[in-house]
């Protein structure tokens, strides 16, 4: 289980055996292993990890638009509960915060 978080430092999302869940528990997602991505559930590039545990969406993403297919539901993990704050990153150069809309 990896906890994954956004420029802030506030948990945004879960990662579990490859399947991206919301703080809620709902699968939002999954991580496309060959690509180091991750992948909303109708295909749609979501984001990527590009220092350590921030899940963040790239601006400069060459496959942004692509569909690379829906891979199912997982189900819900259920809630997790208030995990904490991991503390501020400094921006990365062409990476941005997830929408947190894109992330329920």
């Amino acid at each position: 289980m990896d906890f994954l978080y956004n420029y802030k430092g506030k948990h945004i999302a879960t990662l579990i055996n490859g399947q991206l869940y919301s703080v809620k528990g709902a699968n939002i997602g999954h991580f496309l292993k060959s690509s180091n991505i991750f992948i909303d559930m109708r295909g749609n590039y979501l984001g990527q990890v590009p220092f350590a545990n921030r899940l963040l969406y790239s601006d400069i993403y060459a496959y942004d638009g692509i569909s690379f297919g829906s891979l199912g539901d997982f189900g819900n993990i259920g809630y997790i509960g208030d995990i904490g704050e991991v503390g501020n990153l400094d921006v990365i150069d062409g990476f941005s915060d997830i929408p947190l809309e894109r992330l329920r």
